[in-house]
């Protein structure tokens, strides 16, 4: 049995609510901020990490979509919960940024030496852009430019990017984005990317060709990239990049009505795989029927064991008597394959607010030997950003366990 505590703060434009479990700890609510230019908050959310400084610190960004403003939100600083107003704000204006601002987002450690930057690359180079720690450098375009440069984007290390658009998948450094070869990719490609061995692992799902493309892309020099036999699929929607201990790679997408999974053991071949599929099933008053599973993927070790947890999003989900309200599926490896753990819900589920729209993880506990991040998912529908603290953590709470942060 959950029970609800929900107390009103306010912290320059940014109110919380606390939503309390009996079983976990806090889930913190972020409401569209007053005077927040456009709709649909919660639409597009990132987390990234990187020292600040001299701490290590952690940050989510999120924005409505297309033509709205930026929020950079604290999570962790100084060794400890650091939750409270916006650290930058970034499109607060029209006159501000591009219009195309705002459908994707970048979030960086450091950026060309700047410390903790949020980048919304767009076609023109007229990118809204800020950095914590020094003046933002700007993301240059691609020459030919490319109209729907930045339609989707991801961050894959400390300098290093990878950009959709019309033309195809570019990969973004420090003063350049160049176009790759060997790989096909339009604006309505999904990408996730991971360090891998010297260079980077890139999975996209190119819905128009019912494709999902795995490649290899060096992290500097040739644009070549080494690419797998592709997988053909259908209804294919978003793709996730995590990690296992201590040396397996998992790539998840979004394929009809379930999520295909993919294990790598061997990091010198990125082709060699072995998968399975998960599927939504009915759980704590979450009806599946309907519930667009896999609108939204992330990975993110939520436990603290070294291993990471696939989040899933169902935001058309019917949850007790509130259709649409939303929810958001865990599942943990359990042998070869992922297994359904919990399911993450509003305790007042609000009717068309569309929780797992968006997914995103962040860290905390970043100065200990067990770090762990949370879950952090949009509600457009409302105009909401949830966090979840601990989720993955049953039984262990603020007061009793040795991982939840209090």
């Amino acid at each position: 049995m959950r029970w609800l505590a929900i107390t009103s703060i306010l912290c320059g434009c940014d109110p919380f609510a606390f939503d309390e479990y009996e079983d976990q700890a806090g889930v913190v609510v972020y409401e569209t901020p007053d005077g927040y230019r456009g709709a649909a908050f919660g639409s597009v959310i990132v987390g990234y990490e990187g020292t600040l400084n001299g701490q290590l610190v952690s940050r989510f960004a999120v924005s409505g979509g297309r033509n709205t403003a930026i929020r950079v939100l604290p999570v962790w600083s100084a060794g400890a919960l650091s939750l409270g107003p916006a650290t930058k704000e970034l499109c607060e204006s029209v006159d501000d940024c591009n219009e195309s601002a705002g459908r994707s987002i970048l979030g960086f450690g450091r950026f060309d030496g700047k410390e903790m930057c949020v980048v919304s690359p767009v076609a023109n180079g007229d990118n809204d852009q800020e950095c914590e720690g020094g003046e933002a450098p700007n993301v240059v375009p691609p020459t030919p430019p490319d109209a729907e440069f930045g339609t989707r984007a991801v961050a894959i290390a400390d300098d290093l990017a990878l950009a959709t658009g019309a033309g195809g998948i570019y990969r973004v450094r420090p003063g350049r984005s160049e176009l790759l070869t060997g790989v096909t990719g339009d604006v309505n490609t999904r990408i996730a990317a991971t360090l891998f061995g010297p260079a980077a692992l890139a999975v996209a799902t190119v819905s128009g060709d019912n494709q999902v493309l795995r490649f290899v892309v060096p992290i500097d020099g040739a644009l070549a990239v080494t690419t797998c036999p592709a997988d053909p699929s259908t209804e294919l929607g978003d793709v996730v990049i995590g990690h296992l201990e201590p040396t397996t790679t998992v790539v998840a997408w979004t394929s009809g009505t379930g999520v295909s999974v993919e294990l790598l053991s061997d990091t010198s071949d990125p082709c060699a795989s072995s998968g399975h599929t998960v599927v939504c099933t009915d759980r704590r008053g979450v009806a599946c029927a309907g519930s667009g599973f896999g609108a939204a993927l992330a990975m993110g070790d939520l436990d603290g064991d070294g291993s990471d947890e696939l989040l899933v999003g169902a935001p058309m989900a019917t949850v007790g008597e509130s259709a649409g309200a939303g929810a958001v599926f865990v599942f943990r490896l359990d042998g070869d394959a992922f297994v359904l753990v919990d399911v993450l819900t509003d305790s007042d589920p609000e009717e068309g607010a569309g929780l797992g729209k968006a997914l995103a993880t962040v860290g905390t506990n970043l100065d200990a030997a067990t770090l762990r991040d949370e879950v952090v998912a949009g509600a457009p529908g409302i105009g909401a950003v949830f966090l979840f603290l601990c989720s993955a953590l049953a039984n262990d709470t603020p007061a009793a366990g040795s991982r939840c942060i209090p």
